[in-house]
C-alpha cells in the first residue's frame, strides 16, 4: 500500500468514525471475533493473528479494517426499506441479440423460448447456464439471481420499469419457469427456486429469504453510503494567522527591553 492509499483509507476510516457516532452505531468484541473466524473459515486466532502479521508491515491493522468493514454494513442496513411481503429466489439464462436488427431480435427471442421448453422438461439448468447464458455476474453462481421482491427497485441489467420484476414475481411457485422475459440487454430464461411471503405459516422460509434479501440490498447501498461520506467531507487546512491578527497580537504584548541581539528600529 503505498502513501496516498494510506491516506484515502485512513479519510475513509475517519468518516466512517464520524458517521457511526451520529448515528449510534457500534461494533462490539463479540462482533469482531465472529468476524474474524468467518475471515479464517474456523481457522480460529492462530490463523487470524499470522495474516494480521504478514499484513501489518503494509496497511491497516485487520482489527481495524474489520471493524470498518461493519460499520459501512451497518450504516447501509439503516437505508434498507421496509422488508417486502413477498420474495422470489430465481436463477436465469440472459440471450442477447446479436445484433440491433430485427432479425437478431427474433433469434434471440427464439432461443430462449426453445430453453425455456426445454427446463420445463426437465433439462439441467445450470448445464444450460454453462453454455448459453451472457450474463457474467449470475454465470459465476450458476445463473442465479438472488433474491427478487415485490417492489424491487430497477437493476439496469433486468430492465427498467421493473418490467423483470413483474414478470418474475407473476411465475409463483418453485421450479416454475417464466415466459422469456425482455430486458435491457436481451432475452431472459428465469427459473423459480422457491418463494416467500410474510404469513406466520411460512415463517422460517420467509426468514431465510429475508436474509438473503438484507445480504443482497446491503451490499447494493454501501458504495453509495461510502459516496455520500466522501462527497460532504471538508478537510480543514491547518489554522494559520492572518498577516493582521499577527500584528494586532504583537501590538497587544506589553512594551520592554528588546532581547538581546535584537536591533530596534529608531523612532525618527
Amino acid at each position: 500500500m503505498d502513501s496516498s492509499e494510506a491516506v484515502a483509507l485512513l479519510v475513509d476510516f475517519t468518516l466512517l468514525d464520524q458517521a457511526a457516532a451520529r448515528k449510534h452505531v457500534t461494533v462490539s468484541d463479540a462482533e469482531l471475533t465472529s468476524l474474524r473466524g468467518r475471515m479464517t473459515d474456523g481457522g480460529g486466532e492462530a490463523a487470524y493473528a499470522d495474516a494480521a502479521k504478514k499484513l501489518h508491515r503494509n496497511t491497516f491493522g485487520l482489527d481495524q479494517q474489520l471493524q470498518h468493514s461493519q460499520i459501512l454494513e451497518k450504516l447501509a442496513a439503516l437505508e434498507l426499506s421496509a422488508p417486502p411481503d413477498r420474495m422470489v429466489h430465481a436463477r436465469g439464462i440472459l440471450i442477447q441479440p446479436r445484433g440491433k436488427n430485427a432479425s437478431s431480435d427474433r433469434q434471440a427471442r427464439r432461443l430462449a423460448s426453445q430453453l425455456s421448453q426445454r427446463i420445463a422438461a426437465g433439462a439441467d439448468f445450470a448445464a444450460l447456464v454453462k453454455q448459453y447464458s451472457e450474463d457474467a455476474i449470475s454465470k459465476r453462481n450458476g445463473g442465479d439471481l438472488g433474491v427478487i421482491q415485490d417492489a424491487m427497485p430497477s437493476v439496469p441489467r433486468y430492465g427498467l420499469d421493473n418490467h423483470f420484476t413483474n414478470a418474475v414475481m407473476a411465475a409463483s411457485g418453485a421450479g416454475n419457469v417464466a415466459n422469456p422475459i425482455q430486458g435491457d440487454l436481451g432475452y431472459w430464461v428465469v427459473q423459480i427456486i422457491s418463494t416467500a411471503r410474510r404469513p406466520a405459516q411460512d415463517r422460517g422460509l420467509y426468514a431465510a429469504q429475508l436474509a438473503m434479501w438484507r445480504g443482497y440490498w446491503i451490499k447494493k447501498l454501501e458504495p453509495g453510503v461510502m459516496g455520500r461520506l466522501r462527497s460532504a467531507a471538508t478537510i480543514e487546512p491547518p489554522l494559520q494567522d492572518a498577516p493582521d491578527a499577527r500584528a494586532s497580537r504583537a501590538a497587544a504584548l506589553p512594551a520592554g527591553p528588546a532581547p538581546a541581539g535584537v536591533r530596534q528600529s529608531a523612532a525618527n
